[in-house]
């Protein structure tokens, strides 16, 4: 789900001045990709594209193979997070109804939804600061950054 709506970020982010055959091509490669379930996955792919290319000097390959752990390691932690509170809140849900049972189910739903645009920002954040250093920068992202910090719960 997490992956979706990050792909779905992406595709509004770069789809605002595509046409509709670019599109296709780019949910063809989407679609085409193996399934990804982990984070140590992604990581491994990341790894080992950033080892096969050749574009990439040595100082943007260390500065890359950085960002790639910096961001696993927010990932995993993140993610712990969501985890528990996903579980608390199912937890709350299928518990027996008390007083505080609404505020807290709210309470959650509020928190895994500050979880879940921490991650979605943090890894756009991983993918401006990619471009940034192989020197393909533009403000696509950036404009979908400034996007996810001014939107509210209620705005969803």
């Amino acid at each position: 789900m997490q992956s979706k709506i990050l792909i779905l970020l992406l595709l509004i982010s770069v789809g605002g001045c595509s046409s509709p055959k670019l599109r296709k091509e780019v949910q063809d490669s989407i679609n085409q990709t193996k399934p990804i379930v982990s984070n140590n996955e992604l990581n491994s792919i990341e790894q080992q594209e950033l080892s096969e290319s050749k574009n990439l000097n040595k100082e943007q390959q260390e500065k890359l193979q950085s960002l790639i752990e910096k961001t696993s390691a927010y990932n995993k932690k993140i993610n712990e997070e969501i985890y528990k509170t996903r579980a608390v809140l199912f937890k709350e849900i299928v518990g027996p109804k008390t007083a505080t049972n609404k505020t807290k189910i709210k309470i959650l739903e509020s928190q895994l939804y500050k979880l879940n645009r921490k991650k979605t920002r943090n890894s756009l954040e991983l993918y401006k600061e990619t471009k940034e250093i192989v020197g393909k920068n533009d403000d696509s992202l950036e404009r979908t950054l400034l996007l996810i910090d001014k939107k509210t719960n209620r705005e969803y």
